[in-house]
């Protein structure tokens, strides 16, 4: 139940604290605020080159289609497999792309950001009380 790896709750909140990490990171040692990175988001478009940028977008792409499978037939563990499946592609996504002082800075940034904000979506809809760090 407390295990970081596997399908545990610990390890979904783990995956978010790391996005919300990268984030804080981001804001402190490149005085890169993601919040008015969200806003002109004309300029600072998100690039999907890498195929772990790519898989993140098109997971976080599929939040909707769950959230209508779960209106119609009200099973919460769509909810679960979603984030679980989000929380995977994250691991995988910082893994393999370098987000802090990378030439993708802030396209990654947003992506991290987009992630966050969709597991915080997630967790308020199975109330789970999410953490901001570790």
């Amino acid at each position: 139940m407390l295990d970081t790896r596997g399908n545990t709750a610990i390890y979904l909140l783990y995956a978010h604290a790391r996005l919300e990490s990268i984030c804080n990171k981001g804001a402190v040692d490149f005085d890169l605020d993601v919040e008015s990175l969200m806003r002109d988001i004309v300029v600072n478009k998100i690039v999907l080159n890498h195929p772990a940028e790519r898989n993140l977008a098109l997971q976080l792409q599929m939040f909707s289609d769950m959230l209508e499978e779960v209106l119609v037939d009200l099973y919460p563990y769509r909810i679960c497999d979603y984030i679980y499946s989000l929380s995977n592609v994250i691991s995988d996504f910082v893994t393999q792309c370098k987000v802090l002082g990378s030439p993708e800075m802030i396209s990654r940034l947003l992506l991290c950001k987009a992630g966050a904000i969709v597991m915080r979506q997630c967790f308020d809809l199975l109330g789970i009380r999410y953490v901001m760090r570790i």
